[in-house]
């Protein structure tokens, strides 16, 4: 509580103990409220002098005499008191708070420009827009580089953990050991077997990936990542978990059952069917349009009634830029936005601006999306 503030509190409390000043005395309290708002840069709706000279008149008081009963003198007090008050907390309410940058995505610094592979301390670059890397998978002569590379012989297949890393800007394919395809994308990570081994099939992901997962009805497929898990015999569907906020599975055909991490629970989904795992294990089952994760797939950048933040972070990941919002207000707006990945980023700009809604410019390595 500023001194002012308190200097009116005391004042209506000495008024309800009987205590009577003059008249000069309560104006001058609310006048020294009034210069502390001045100075503070508080811009007063009304002019403090005026008002209260205008409220003495209608209440009767006048200089240097006492004309109404003191319960009136507490009323008038009180009440410009908590008009000073109101004045504070509605400036504290609507005043623009101090601008800080709304980054809706951070750029990987140093971000490496190959797809790695590895296995234990042992790494590889993998080259190429789509290759076989489930090395013992494929027969031996052509798994015998990849697996000389990680440093064993090859006739001697181990049954591994492989991790495949594909960095921002890229997309990735790859076909595990049992068939099963996953279409990889940018900034995203896929821990799996060179084989598979037990009662199900476990792989664990970390960003999105589009799965066509090879059929096994006695040995389900789990994709397992920060949030939760997704659990098939056959089917399509994309997983998108780049964080342990929230995690989306979308079903494009066949049956999948989800849970959050820490359920037991799970939750079946029909194709055309998306559940979003929020951070406290809630599933939230909703129908959506999969002829996105169809674009994706095929190489574009694709939203439909979109979120503008959804689509400035996907942006931000593929060209590995920060993404800053100048007013936080425009995040929410539901965009359609089309863009092959292997446009420029300056092609990918040109699209967002051609809404004519907002202004989205680049200034160094920071996309910067503000109002026009």
């Amino acid at each position: 509580m500023s001194i002012e503030d308190d200097k009116l509190d005391k004042l209506v409390e000495q008024l309800d103990a009987g205590y009577e000043p003059n008249d000069d005395e309560l104006a001058r309290v609310v006048a020294d409220a009034a210069d502390k708002m001045k100075r503070q840069g508080v811009d007063m709706p009304v002019d403090v002098d005026k008002e209260w000279d205008a409220t003495a008149s209608r209440l009767g008081i006048h200089v240097g005499g006492r004309s109404l009963p003191m319960s009136i003198l507490i009323y008038a007090v009180s009440g410009v008191a908590a008009l000073m008050l109101l004045f504070f907390s509605i400036k504290t309410i609507i005043s623009p708070a101090e601008s800080h940058p709304e980054y809706a995505y951070t750029r990987v610094a140093d971000a490496p420009e190959d797809v790695m592979l590895s296995a234990g301390d042992k790494q590889i670059k993998v080259k190429g827009d789509s290759q076989n890397i489930s090395v013992a998978a494929i027969p031996p002569s052509q798994r015998s580089k990849v697996m000389r590379a990680l440093g064993y012989e090859t006739d001697d297949v181990p049954t591994d953990t492989y991790t495949i890393n594909i960095p921002v800007g890229k997309s990735y394919t790859i076909v595990l050991a049992d068939g099963t395809q996953v279409w990889m994308y940018a900034g995203s990570r896929l821990t799996y077997p060179s084989r598979f081994i037990g009662d199900e099939r476990n792989v664990y992901l970390h960003g999105e990936a589009y799965f066509k997962v090879a059929k096994d009805a006695a040995h389900p497929f789990v994709i397992s990542t920060d949030r939760g898990e997704a659990r098939v015999l056959g089917t399509e569907l994309n997983v998108s978990c780049y964080d342990a906020s929230s995690c989306h599975i979308a079903l494009i055909n066949g049956s999948v059952e989800v849970k959050g991490k820490s359920s037991d629970s799970f939750v079946r989904l029909v194709p055309g069917q998306g559940a979003t795992i929020s951070s406290t294990d809630n599933i939230a089952v909703a129908a959506e349009d999969m002829e996105g994760y169809e674009y994706w797939r095929n190489g574009f950048l694709y939203f439909d009634d979109a979120p503008l933040s959804d689509i400035a972070t996907a942006i931000g990941r593929w060209y590995n830029v920060n993404v800053e919002f100048t007013d936080k207000a425009l995040q929410n707006i539901k965009l359609r936005y089309f863009c092959r990945r292997d446009e420029s980023l300056r092609r990918a700009i040109d699209l967002l601006n051609g809404f004519e809604s907002f202004s989205a410019t680049l200034e160094g390595e920071t996309l910067k999306i503000g109002k026009q």
